[in-house]
């Protein structure tokens, strides 16, 4: 996915969430997949994401918006609700699965 489109995307999940103004940012992270300011509301994605499938990308995304909007690291019931509320409830164990499968 080239880093318009995952813009786009991020757009479109973090209105779906009910958060504004979320900034993204790429670099190169050694042993994170991304992370999030909470107060700052910024997503750093590692540019290695962008090689991963979409569905994987938009699950990253979704991660970091949830932990944007609840202003928490935690992974709270809360936190999967919302999580639940942007991929379906589904697709988050299994992305969960292969996602692991990419890091390991």
């Amino acid at each position: 996915m080239e880093k318009q489109e995952v813009r786009k995307l991020l757009k479109e999940l973090a209105e779906i969430a009910g958060v504004k103004n979320v900034k993204l940012e790429f670099r190169e992270m050694r042993k994170k997949l991304a992370s999030a300011s909470l107060n700052k509301k910024i997503i750093r994605l590692n540019k290695t994401v962008l090689t991963l499938p979409d569905e994987l990308i938009r699950y990253i995304l979704a991660h970091e918006i949830a932990h944007i909007k609840l202003k928490t690291r935690y992974h709270s019931k809360e936190f999967r609700e919302i999580l639940t509320q942007l991929i379906g409830n589904d697709d988050v164990e299994k992305l969960e699965k292969k996602l692991i499968g990419f890091i390991i």
